[in-house]
């Protein structure tokens, strides 16, 4: 058993992973209300680090976003932390969701979180559990 690390230890050695198995950096918000911009949504996450684009998807019929965005970064750690620190945070007046996009990252923080307990922050050890 690895012992417990903080967020950002954690978010370094995922990191290394994504990197490793060629994962891009993008993470997908969804539950977005549609009142925000996507300035807002931009701010929101750009403490996480530096971010390559986002695209908050546009209904041009009815002329408003759909209620979701993909938000790529520039390094693998920056995703990490946003996943972690973002899932579930009420901006706007609703709960957002935040998830990977690429499956293997999704399944290598499954992995680690169900048989490296600690390894991982702990809302991220239970809600993976609870996924897999």
């Amino acid at each position: 058993m690895l012992r417990r690390h903080s967020p950002v230890s954690a978010a370094v050695i995922v990191g290394y992973f994504a990197a490793f198995c060629g994962c891009d950096c993008s993470i997908y918000v969804g539950s977005i209300n549609f009142d925000i911009r996507e300035d807002t949504v931009k701010q929101a996450f750009l403490p996480f680090g530096p971010m390559k684009s986002i695209n908050l998807a546009f209904d041009h019929l009815a002329n408003k976003h759909k209620g979701y965005a993909f938000i790529e970064y520039d390094i693998p750690e920056a995703a990490f932390l946003a996943i972690d620190q973002m899932d579930d945070v009420n901006l706007g007046g609703r709960n957002i969701k935040v998830t990977p996009t690429c499956m293997v990252f999704l399944n290598f923080i499954a992995h680690v979180s169900l048989h490296c307990v600690g390894f991982l922050p702990q809302t991220l050890q239970f809600r993976w559990m609870l996924a897999v």
